[in-house]
């Protein structure tokens, strides 16, 4: 997940498993674990401002993956509270073999179970803090539209 802030030149990612060797879903210890879904709750130090979330991207392999365009989940920061902003989920729309070649990104508001996740994780987060930086009960599907895939392909050459 791509954010930025709306106050002054910042831009961000958020990522779960980039630049590791690929894992097997057994490998990796989730923060959320039940049949179809996994994922990770985690929270991050952020400046007082306005931010947006705008844009994703996943790779697979030799696919990578990013929304046909970009969309606006804006949150704002404030100074000496936590900012819940929700959950992000990724659901394989296409495959090639075990390769992603597209997705449907949801965002949606989970704070019941989140915040218990982020209560246990980070005992120096009060949940008195937490204040619900998205309107309640949202959920919002297919970020930015339909994904747009790129794959590569290697074409091996052999040089006599």
């Amino acid at each position: 997940m791509f954010f930025r802030s709306l106050d002054k030149e910042f831009k961000r990612q958020l990522s779960i498993g980039q630049g590791q060797a690929p894992m097997l879903p057994s490998q990796k210890d989730w923060d959320i674990e039940k049949p179809g879904v996994r994922g990770q709750v985690f929270a991050i130090e952020l400046e007082a401002g306005k931010y947006e979330f705008y844009n994703w991207a996943l790779s697979s392999g030799p696919t990578s993956a990013r929304p046909e365009s970009e969309f606006s989940i804006p949150f704002e920061i404030r100074p000496g509270q936590s900012t819940y902003v929700g959950g992000f989920s990724f659901v394989a729309t296409g495959r090639m073999g075990l390769t992603i070649t597209s997705a449907n990104v949801k965002h949606r508001d989970k704070i019941e179970r989140d915040l218990a996740i982020i209560m246990l994780n980070y005992p120096n987060i009060k949940t008195a803090q937490v204040w619900r930086g998205i309107e309640e009960g949202r959920s919002e599907e297919m970020l930015g539209g339909e994904s747009v895939t790129q794959t590569l392909i290697f074409v091996p050459m052999v040089v006599p």
